[in-house]
């Protein structure tokens, strides 16, 4: 993870994760989700690398924020901005991942613009809360 975060010297990590799967991901799935991903940010961060992770912010400015349901081509449109400006991506590939039209636009975005890439393996059961707490 040091070797992303050193060659550019500056800015973030972008962390990419699948979430709503284009809005069809049930509730449950995108809290287990969110909470993963928001556990794993925060371990990068203790780890002393700046990250930035769309999923934990988006789910926040949804919920408190009072954006409400946008689509998944607003928030790509954001995502990508965001990325754009990132020192590396980290992919989390948590369960379908290869299958999220967020994480796959994100990767092949990275790959056109020169932004290094970091796949994380999880292997966790998407349902199962306790392994993750």
């Amino acid at each position: 993870m040091d070797t992303v975060h050193t060659e550019r010297q500056t800015g973030f990590i972008y962390l990419a994760a699948p979430y709503s799967m284009n809005n069809t991901a049930p509730g449950a799935m995108r809290q287990w989700r969110y909470e993963v991903v928001t556990k794993v940010a925060a371990g990068l961060m203790q780890a002393g690398i700046t990250v930035y992770s769309p999923v934990t912010h988006g789910y926040a400015l949804t919920h408190t924020g009072k954006i409400g349901a946008q689509t998944t081509e607003w928030w790509l449109n954001h995502c990508l901005g965001m990325l754009s400006k990132a020192s590396g991506l980290f992919v989390l590939r948590l369960p379908e991942w290869n299958k999220s039209l967020g994480v796959q636009t994100e990767i092949q975005f990275a790959e056109a613009n020169n932004i290094p890439i970091i796949h994380i393996d999880c292997d966790e059961d998407p349902f199962n809360m306790e392994k993750i707490k």
